[in-house]
C-alpha cells in the first residue's frame, strides 16, 4: 500500500504546496504591534496545527477513497478478495499508509520550520516539541479521519458519495469552528484547541486534551469495525440487502457494533460533563453574570478612592489554577468630602 502512494503523483504536487502554505504563513507571522513573532519549536508547531489538519485532511480524503477503489479499478478485486487476508487488516492498513502520508508532510515541515528557527538564530532547535504537538496530537486526527473515510466508502461503495460526505464533514466541522459552537467532545481536529507556552506544557488543558485524543484513537477502532462490517468481499445480492434492512437484522447489527461504541461514548460522556462545568461554559458564564449583578453593579457608579501605590506579592499555580496574592494598596480620595465606605 505504501509503495502504490509513494508512486501516486498527486503527492509530489500538494505535498510542496502544502508545505508553502504552512511554512509561508507562519515563518513571517506578525505579533500585536507588527513586529515578527519569534519562531521557537512549540510555538511554531502549533501555529502550524490548523493548516496542517485542514490541508492534510483534504489529501486522505481523496487517497483514501481512491486505496480503497484501487482493487475495482484495477480489475485485481476478485483476486484480492479471494485470499485469506483478513478484512480487518486490509483495512486497517490501508488507513494506517494513508496517515502515513500524512506523517511524511509533517517531516516535510518539520525540516522547514528547522530552517526557519536556525535563520533566526535566537532560538534553540529542540525536537520534543514537534514530536508532542504533531506526534501525539495530529497523528491521531489523521487516523481517525483515514478510518472514518473508509468506513463510509465501505457503507456507500461509492467514490462520489464518500466525497460528498468527506466534504460535509468538513464543512460541518469548520462551520462550528467559525460559530464558535464547537467543544472538546466534537473537536477530532483539534482546531484552535493548543495553546503553548515555553514555561509549562498544556498545564491548563491537559486533561482535556488526554481525553480528547483517546477518544479520537476510540473512535478511529470503532470506524475500522464499521468497515470491515459493510465492507464487501463477495458481489451482493440483492435479496440478502433487503433482508439486512429488516428490523431484526439492523438490531443484531446495532449488538455487534455496540461493544466497540462504548468506550468512545463513555469518555465523550465524561469530557461533555466536564465540559459543560469547565471554565468557559453556560454555566459558569451564568454563575459569573449572576455574582456580577449581585455584588458588582451595587457599586457601579458609587464613588471610589484613587489606587497610589501597591505592593503585591503573587503565587501562581496553574496546574491548580489557582493564584494567590498578599500585599499593601495605598488609596487616596479623589472628593473633598470623605468616602464613609468604598468597595475592595
Amino acid at each position: 500500500e505504501l509503495r502504490e502512494l509513494r508512486n501516486a503523483p498527486g503527492l509530489y504536487l500538494f505535498i510542496p504546496l502544502i508545505l508553502l502554505q504552512t511554512l509561508g504563513s507562519t515563518a513571517v507571522a506578525l505579533g500585536p504591534f507588527g513586529t515578527f513573532l519569534l519562531a521557537t519549536p512549540g510555538g511554531i508547531a502549533v501555529r502550524m496545527m490548523n493548516t496542517l489538519s485542514l490541508l492534510i485532511g483534504f489529501l486522505l480524503l481523496f487517497y483514501t477513497v481512491e486505496s480503497h477503489q484501487r482493487e475495482q479499478n484495477t480489475g485485481l478485486a476478485p483476486i484480492f478478495d479471494a485470499t485469506p487476508v483478513r478484512t480487518a487488516s486490509v483495512l486497517f492498513g490501508k488507513s494506517v499508509a494513508n496517515a502515513v502520508v500524512g506523517v511524511g508532510v509533517l517531516v516535510g515541515c518539520f525540516i522547514g520550520a528547522a530552517i526557519v528557527i536556525l535563520v533566526q538564530g535566537q532560538v534553540k532547535l529542540t525536537i520534543w516539541p514537534f514530536v508532542l504537538t504533531w506526534g501525539l496530537l495530529l497523528v491521531p486526527t489523521f487516523l481517525v479521519w483515514a478510518c472514518y473515510v473508509m468506513a463510509v466508502v465501505a457503507i456507500t461503495r461509492n467514490r462520489y458519495a464518500t466525497y460528498g460526505i468527506g466534504l460535509a464533514t468538513l464543512a460541518l466541522t469548520g462551520w462550528l469552528q467559525v460559530r464558535g459552537k464547537m467543544n472538546w467532545v466534537f473537536n477530532w481536529d483539534i482546531w484552535n484547541a493548543v495553546r503553548w507556552s515555553d514555561m509549562g506544557t498544556f498545564q491548563m488543558d491537559r486533561s482535556a486534551i488526554v481525553l480528547n485524543r483517546l477518544l479520537v484513537l476510540t473512535l478511529a477502532v470503532f470506524f475500522v469495525v464499521v468497515a470491515v462490517r459493510f465492507h464487501g468481499r463477495r458481489d451482493a445480492d440483492a435479496v440478502r440487502i433487503i433482508h439486512r434492512l429488516r428490523p431484526v437484522a439492523l438490531w443484531k447489527t446495532a449488538l455487534h457494533l455496540a461493544p466497540y461504541a462504548a468506550v468512545p461514548a463513555i469518555l465523550a460522556t465524561v469530557l461533555g460533563v466536564r465540559v459543560s462545568r469547565g471554565p468557559e461554559s453556560e454555566f459558569v458564564k451564568k454563575k459569573s453574570h449572576d455574582y456580577w449583578k449581585q455584588n458588582l453593579a451595587t457599586w457601579k457608579d458609587a464613588p471610589q478612592p484613587e489606587i497610589v501605590d501597591v505592593a503585591v506579592k503573587l503565587k501562581l499555580d496553574p496546574m491548580k489554577s489557582h493564584f494567590a496574592t498578599e500585599g499593601k494598596f495605598t488609596l487616596r480620595s479623589p472628593y473633598d468630602a470623605p468616602l464613609k465606605r468604598f468597595a475592595l
